[in-house]
């Protein structure tokens, strides 16, 4: 998860309350993320009863290729949102980014 950007030109008396609210919505998209993993890992059953889950709050392409080096994955999945190129330029995308730097294998799956 991505840490909400702390405004440059913010006001240093607001410094106090900005840190606060970021730290807010931090907590509250961990929350958030904690549950839809845990009904993820929850639909696999038996099938696989060792779901490793790891939520961890930076840059989604360091923190992915990060993960793939400590684990030693051969294969990295990812999902595609499917945003369109002006989309894309803009917000840039993740699996993108993936898929330019990592030293290993990329999977890159398109969403409904």
């Amino acid at each position: 998860m991505e840490r909400p950007r702390y405004p440059s030109t913010a006001p240093a008396a607001a410094a106090g309350l900005l840190r606060a609210a970021i730290e807010d919505v931090v907590a509250e998209r961990t929350a958030a993320l904690e549950g839809a993993l845990a009904r993820a890992a929850a639909a696999f059953g038996d099938r696989a009863p060792r779901v490793a889950r790891r939520l961890v709050v930076g840059h989604p392409t360091e923190e992915i290729a990060r993960a793939a080096e400590t684990y030693g994955a051969d294969l990295l999945v990812l999902g595609a949102r499917g945003l369109g190129t002006l989309k894309r330029l803009l917000l840039g995308s993740v699996s993108d980014a993936i898929l330019r730097s990592a030293q290993r294998a990329v999977l890159i799956v398109r969403g409904e």
